[in-house]
């Protein structure tokens, strides 16, 4: 099999470059050769079609004598799977969602405790009478320090006016020096994710997560298919949270997810953390959507005695 001088000089230069004892040239059915090292990726079919990756270059060359096709994708192998490059979009595009978001319960409440611990220190000396208005001390004592599910009915009541507070003040332009603080924010940030309901969390946490994937996917090789093929079902719409999807429509999206998780070929794609977050997060949305059917059901069959006549 013949290999260009270029492929040729490449393997090499990074075979020289590595320990004795490294794996990096592997050769596959049909006499394919895949190279890996560091920062690059060389393949080479039994048909002389190569693959050459390095840092600010991608290289796809057709076999031996025949013209490169329009979208020519070089065949899979055993051992060739999709692979990341850096995306061409502009950084505003990167914005990581809000990081409380994808945090569980627990993390979230560990969060927010620190937060308000923070902010009681901050708000000592001249700016102490403000803890009678924000109240951190409250904070920690109706947010548990441990225990991953959400505050219980009567904590979210009693935090309802506090948080109102916060939202209040961070109107105001005057009280920016307290505002301001990195303190206040998070406090005022985490404590009213903390009191969002469980299942408007979790849809939440499915857009969030769901949206880094399609981000993350952005910088895979043929990445706007599988994008298609792991979107959420319609009836998931951040500006819809009361919509839901079909429950076929919801497994079928599952059990893509489930597919992919389980091929090889796409090992790549399964060890991003949006898509194992984004696939946890359906699950969790699939479940709790199956208990408020069935909470509902119950309640529909509830048969009431008939009220009693005034006598």
């Amino acid at each position: 099999m013949r290999i260009s001088i270029s492929v040729a000089v490449l393997i090499l230069a990074f075979t020289a470059a590595m320990p004795a004892n490294a794996q990096i040239v592997q050769i596959g059915p049909g006499g394919s050769v895949n190279v890996r090292a560091p920062f690059v990726r060389v393949y080479v079919g039994p048909n002389g079609e190569t693959y050459v990756r390095a840092p600010f270059t991608e290289v796809v060359t057709p076999g031996y004598g025949y013209p490169a096709p329009q979208g020519y994708v070089i065949p899979q192998s055993q051992f060739f799977e999709p692979h990341i490059i850096e995306p061409a979009i502009e950084p505003a595009e990167l914005a990581e969602p809000n990081q409380v978001t994808e945090m569980n319960w627990q993390q979230l409440k560990s969060y927010l405790r620190s937060a308000a611990a923070q902010l009681e220190q901050d708000l000592d000396g001249e700016l102490s009478g403000w803890k009678k208005t924000f109240l951190p001390g409250t904070i920690l004592d109706l947010v548990p320090e441990d225990g991953d599910d959400p505050l219980d009915e009567e904590a979210v009541e009693q935090l309802r006016p506090i948080l109102a507070a916060f939202n209040q003040a961070a109107e105001q332009r005057d009280l920016q020096k307290i505002t301001s603080l990195v303190s206040f924010q998070d406090v005022r940030q985490s404590l009213a994710e903390l009191m969002l309901p469980p299942q408007e969390r979790l849809h939440h946490q499915l857009i969030a997560s769901s949206r880094r994937l399609q981000r993350d996917l952005n910088r895979v090789v043929n990445g706007e298919s599988l994008k298609a093929y792991l979107s959420l079902p319609a009836g998931v719409d951040e500006d819809s949270p009361d919509g839901q999807p079909a429950a076929e429509e919801l497994a079928r999206v599952i059990s893509n997810y489930e597919a992919l998780n389980r091929t090889s070929q796409f090992r790549a794609v399964a060890r991003l953390t949006s898509f194992q977050a984004t696939r946890r997060h359906l699950a969790d949305y699939q479940r709790s959507l199956a208990t408020e059917s069935r909470a509902d059901a119950s309640l529909e069959e509830l048969e009431l005695p008939p009220p009693k006549k005034n006598e």
